[in-house]
């Protein structure tokens, strides 16, 4: 089964340089999707009262190529899925997952960059239901990005 569809995505981190261009930070980001397609056997449908979120936490590794301000980023996350349909609410298990990012961002003040920035996420968790099920998701974003120095 799969479901599909435009989606928003959130992340912040706070942290700092632990030497030139390298920074270290805890990530915390989200992506939900409401109403998506599902899929499944060749068939499809929209859904209605439905949202699925992906939601992470974790270590984020971050390199700045200058004076470019071309910059990578990688988090190793601790990940959960949530789904809620007309009412009903159910969690998966606990996993694992990743955001890769690349961006670029231009120095708006003394201490503000701003910039765009794409993102690639990524979880597997099990269903939480106890049928050994593992849920694999896939987010794809282009994203505002906005870093204090």
């Amino acid at each position: 089964m799969t479901l599909s569809g435009p989606a928003g995505v959130f992340g912040f981190v706070i942290g700092g340089a632990v030497a030139e261009n390298v920074i270290l930070g805890a990530h915390i980001y989200d992506g939900v999707v409401v109403n998506p397609t599902v899929s499944f056997s060749g068939q499809s449908g929209v859904t209605s009262n439905t949202s699925l979120g992906l939601y992470g936490i974790g270590p984020e590794f971050t390199y700045y190529w200058m004076p470019s301000n071309i910059y990578v980023s990688a988090t190793l996350a601790l990940t959960q899925m949530s789904l809620t349909a007309n009412g009903y609410s159910g969690e998966s298990s606990v996993g694992l997952g990743t955001r890769l990012a690349l961006g670029k961002e231009w120095w708006v003040s003394d201490h503000w960059g701003i910039g765009l920035a794409g993102h690639v996420s990524s979880s597997w968790n099990g269903s939480g239901d106890n049928s050994g099920t593992t849920l694999s998701t896939w987010a794809f974003a282009v994203a505002f990005s906005a870093t204090y120095n």
